[in-house]
């Protein structure tokens, strides 16, 4: 009797530990316990993000002699593209690759690493991560939800339209427009557009069926989701862009101190490597593929000045600035540093 009641106990508890987050159950290996950590992202396979995640895989286990793995799923084919976050927060998954801003509604501190007109350039944006903002948004934000980042991503996005050419915030006016962002969609509704919300993969049913007549986003993603093919016109950031998105790569706090210091220390190098040297490469061609790539299609082009560049930023303080810094917790500061560091980045290059 006494074994009948046991025995299910001691099974549950086996199978429990044996599929942990991070924990593959196999036997010890040089670095520890061999541990198979499962990576989600929304992109289509052969997008630079996938392309990254594969890049950190291998990277991994040739550092770990095997010890460690990382499956990749890509394409929401773990998780919906918003719902990541949760998975990462409650440690179901180990690591995304993740546009931050789409955690706006449960954490609105993030909504700074997809701010209007707040960055010059892709190298600024890139840099950003090193900043005081960025440390406070990490420590006092993102910590506490159990979110760790590993290596920030930025990536510079193009304006695309059915309709007309959006240069200035009055082309927006009577547009549908989704703006990938709290604080653009405000931006844009403060322009005149409607606005609706949606993930990146639902984007090219949308405006093939006339549901939205716009978007602004990633270049990297209009190209892999080839979205070339449903639109007319395109603001290519080729000089001056308003739109930078953070797509950090995004650990788990349970997944990470799950690992002993052996395999912390091998994915954090395998980052270090990766941003040192893979991702500057991949990232800043990004653009001149977009613009390459939509030309070829027939789209026509448009390349923003620095007197447009201008425009929006003057249209962005006093919308979507101030909407962030009235509303949001910390919103005051993490502008201000935000704006301070680009300001002095800029300055030194």
């Amino acid at each position: 009797m006494f074994l009948k009641r046991v025995l299910p106990l001691v099974l549950v508890l086996v199978l429990a530990v044996t599929f942990l987050p991070g924990c593959a159950g196999e036997e010890e290996g040089p670095t520890g316990p061999s541990v198979t950590l499962q990576l989600s992202h929304q992109w289509s396979e052969g997008d630079v993000r996938d392309r990254l995640a594969h890049e950190l895989a291998d990277k991994v286990a040739e550092k770990s002699g095997g010890d460690m793995e990382i499956t990749v799923y890509p394409a929401q084919s773990l998780y919906k593209a918003k719902a990541q976050w949760d998975g990462i927060s409650t440690g179901g998954l180990d690591l995304t690759i993740y546009p931050l801003a789409y955690a706006a509604g449960k954490v609105p501190q993030v909504s700074i690493t997809l701010m209007p007109a707040v960055f010059p350039n892709l190298d600024t944006a890139m840099a950003w991560g090193d900043s005081e903002a960025a440390q406070i948004l990490e420590q006092d934000y993102m910590l506490p939800e159990n979110v760790k980042v590993l290596g920030w991503l930025y990536f510079d996005g193009a304006i695309i339209s059915r309709v007309k050419q959006i240069v200035r915030p009055e082309d927006c006016d009577g547009q549908v427009l989704r703006a990938a962002g709290s604080e653009f969609e405000y931006m844009f509704k403060k322009a005149g557009a409607a606005i609706t919300s949606m993930p990146s993969p639902e984007l090219y049913t949308a405006l093939s069926t006339g549901v939205i007549d716009g978007c602004i986003g990633a270049t990297s993603t209009w190209v892999s989701y080839k979205l070339y093919e449903t639109v007319d016109y395109v603001n290519v950031p080729r000089d001056y862009c308003i739109w930078f998105m953070g797509e950090p790569l995004l650990v788990s706090t349970q997944t990470w101190d799950a690992l002993t210091e052996e395999q912390q220390n091998i994915l954090a190098e395998s980052v270090d490597e990766l941003w040192t040297n893979w991702v500057p490469a991949e990232i800043s061609q990004l653009c001149g593929i977009l613009d390459e790539t939509f030309g070829d299609a027939g789209v026509e082009r448009y390349y923003m000045t620095e007197e447009d560049f201008e425009v929006w930023k003057a249209f962005a303080e006093n919308t979507s600035w101030k909407d962030f810094t009235d509303n949001v917790e910390g919103g005051q500061e993490l502008l201000d540093l935000t704006l301070a560091f680009a300001e002095e980045y800029s300055a030194e290059e």
